[in-house]
């Protein structure tokens, strides 16, 4: 058998051998520093992001406790009210549902499918239900069947219908009190959380009407047009400013003293939100008389907690920065119904009572006296006890600070 023989590889062979064996290596080489790069380049966006993520948590953190600080708790404004601490400027309320089933009787009424039933003896019978035409349902060829609907879908293309339909005397005022309950549901918190409605509802022109349906003697219309105002002037400085400019404070006050319980509540609101505005919104309510009717209807003490605390909170904007608001609610005989309010009853109209003590008596001594004569000493050694809430025991707490601050010696003994 032949022997076989192994050709020797030329030399060019080995030289195109040479330079594939330097490219795989080559290659080889390049992909190990990619692998690495890549492997290097996960590691570092996930340490940025977790590094971003840390960041992100701890400014939420810092955000809420500052909105905390600041504005009380988002989620409790619309049913509990806003308890602001010790510096805080202004207080303001966004008020949601409280006029949904009156806005549902009126929807039957004005378009036909049921009659509104008068509206039910209250304690203060001064103010008259709706008149005659109130109960006149309104006919198939109406307006007011369709605008409702579009408002109910929120069609913001129907505003200038409505409010047309809203400023016309010649509809019946059960009607008109149904586009103003649909303009209240409109912009209330959970329809409107941005205010975009709000502004827009305003720039319909549906202020002054609203207003003068405000002044009816009709009390749904009362209802529902106080209603709308409440929450188009809750955290809006250009709808505060355009009620103020549409002399609207001054029926607001009117409800106030006159109107049904829940014709009060909503003017309140409304005052509420008015009285956190500029100085001009301020002087508006100081003028209308608000003062001692706010005071008067607390030392009666029949109205809701919620009330009771927004009244309070009116008085504390008014009072914080005014010496004329002071004197108005000292000589309205406010220290000895709020000593009263601050002894007993709901935590936050608790509260709220401290707070108007403190800003009233700061920095004069007569008042700090008259405080001390109407009993606080016992009431705070009450509620800046052990027993006492800590939010409570904090505004009890500063009460008690500001007294000894600008009161002198003998209110110092008193409160020792």
């Amino acid at each position: 058998m032949a022997k076989r023989t192994t050709r020797k590889p030329t030399r060019r062979t080995r030289k195109k051998r040479k330079r594939t064996r330097k490219k795989v290596a080559t290659a080889r080489k390049k992909k190990g520093v990619a692998k690495k790069t890549e492997s290097s380049s996960s590691k570092s966006a996930s340490s940025a992001s977790s590094s971003a993520s840390k960041e992100k948590t701890k400014k939420t953190k810092k955000d809420k406790k500052e909105r905390k600080k600041d504005e009380g708790s988002a989620a409790e404004e619309s049913a509990g009210g806003t308890l602001l601490q010790e510096g805080d400027a202004r207080k303001d309320l966004l008020v949601d549902g409280d006029g949904d089933a009156a806005f549902k009787r009126l929807k039957a009424a004005a378009t036909g499918s049921e009659e509104l039933p008068r509206p039910a003896a209250t304690a203060d019978p001064s103010v008259i239900g709706d008149g005659p035409e109130a109960s006149t349902p309104a006919s198939s060829s109406s307006p007011f069947p369709p605008v409702l609907a579009a408002l109910e879908n929120k069609d913001m293309n129907v505003l200038s219908d409505a409010v047309h339909l809203l400023a016309s005397s010649a509809h019946p005022v059960q009607q008109r009190a149904a586009i103003a309950g649909a303009l209240g549901n409109l912009v209330k918190g959970s329809a409107d959380p941005t205010g975009i409605n709000r502004i827009a509802v305003a720039r319909a022109g549906a202020i002054p009407p609203l207003i003068q349906l405000l002044r009816s003697t009709a009390s749904e219309g009362q209802l529902q047009a106080a209603w709308a105002l409440h929450n188009l002037t809750s955290k809006n400085a250009d709808n505060k400013e355009a009620v103020v400019r549409e002399n609207g404070v001054n029926p607001l006050v009117t409800v106030l003293r006159m109107g049904t319980a829940e014709t009060k509540a909503q003017a309140i609101g409304a005052l509420r939100n008015l009285s956190g505005g500029g100085f001009g919104c301020k002087a508006a309510i100081e003028a209308s008389g608000a003062i001692p009717t706010i005071v008067a209807l607390l030392a009666k003490g029949s109205s809701h907690p919620q009330v009771q605390a927004n009244m309070s909170v009116v008085l504390y904007n008014l009072c914080k920065d005014s010496s004329d608001s002071k004197a108005a609610a000292f000589r309205a005989g406010a220290l000895p119904v709020f000593v009263s309010l601050l002894g007993g009853g709901v935590q936050q109209v608790q509260q709220e009572a401290a707070d108007v003590m403190r800003v009233i008596i700061s920095g004069n001594s007569d008042y700090c006296s008259a405080i001390i004569s109407a009993g606080v000493g016992p009431v705070l050694r009450q509620t800046t006890g052990p027993a006492a809430p800590a939010r409570l025991r904090q505004q009890a707490g500063l009460l008690k600070k500001e007294l000894v601050r600008c009161g002198g010696p003998d209110v110092q003994k008193s409160l020792s």
